[in-house]
């Protein structure tokens, strides 16, 4: 384990909370959603680790106005950049995207998904050239529809780089009311990381991760990545353990999987809220057949 290194920590009543990273021309940028008071003027900032001085470096401020950034940035076969996130407006949070043309990250346009129902807008994308497909959670207040579980994964698509959006309409996936992660491991294979059993209900728990054949657009096979008790000692193991906001990159054969558990702690009171440990799953490429 390295040094810990704060990226900011502004004056006042502003928050600097989490964000994605991106290593662009042997550069590390971070790219955090920024706001005052309890998410009030949301915004994105980007920061560049400054390898010299070991330390992070301001960007710019605001470079998508009203946008928390969840899915780290991506290039299209275009030339621009798409970051999957969440809009918050005046009346409602809803899914977006950041689109940059430019690799200075200083600018980006902030493309909104049309909704019909209250929904919350963190979501993920799986990009297949001018297609892109956006996934996204429900809220917890989201209604129910006939024919469909309850809470699912909602969707949208894309057919011009992530320029316009088709309005987000209901899958036949269930997913509980929890932040997804989605994208396509090298050998051609699309994912979803949140909890998608059938028997879930609206707990983050078990962690799954659903997968499809290559070149394939439909998930065709659920693996269990953790669940909430665990025999081991070296993680949490709690019957009411949240498993959550999975974040995931592939490296030499394998998918690298870091999300948090609340180890069953929760509560109504805001102290308590996110009081959670970071953990990783490593689970071999080869382990993720969708026959």
């Amino acid at each position: 384990m390295g040094d810990t290194h704060t990226i900011d920590n502004p004056a006042g009543d502003i928050a600097v909370s989490h964000g994605v990273l991106l290593n662009f021309q042997d550069t590390l940028f971070s790219f955090n959603a920024s706001f005052e008071g309890i998410m009030q003027h949301m915004h994105t900032n980007a920061y560049y680790w400054d390898a010299d001085k070991s330390n992070w470096v301001l960007k710019g401020v605001n470079v998508a106005e009203g946008f928390w950034p969840l899915q780290e940035p991506q290039r299209m076969r275009n030339g621009s950049w798409i970051m999957a996130g969440a809009y918050f407006g005046k009346k409602a949070t809803i899914p977006a995207v950041a689109i940059c043309k430019a690799n200075d990250f200083r600018h980006w346009q902030v493309n909104k998904v049309p909704v019909f129902v209250n929904v919350w807008g963190e979501c993920g994308v799986i990009i297949n050239g001018p297609n892109v497909l956006l996934i996204s959670r429900s809220s917890m207040n989201t209604p129910k529809f006939k024919g469909h579980s309850h809470p699912l994964a909602w969707v949208s698509l894309s057919k011009d780089y992530g320029q316009t959006w088709s309005a987000l309409r209901p899958s036949n996936l269930p997913m509980a009311a929890s932040k997804p992660y989605a994208g396509t491991l090298s050998n051609g294979q699309h994912y979803l990381i949140g909890t998608t059993t059938a028997d879930a209900k609206n707990n983050r728990r078990p962690l799954t991760i659903a997968v499809s054949k290559p070149g394939e657009n439909s998930f065709s096979k659920i693996y269990a990545i953790r669940g909430a008790l665990h025999k081991g000692h070296k993680v949490e193991s709690n019957a009411a353990a949240s498993l959550a906001y999975p974040y995931a990159v592939e490296y030499k054969g394998a998918l690298y999987v870091v999300y948090s558990n609340s180890g069953g702690r929760g509560g109504a009171k805001r102290a308590s809220w996110n009081n959670n440990s970071a953990e990783l799953a490593i689970i071999p490429i080869k382990e993720l057949s969708a026959d």
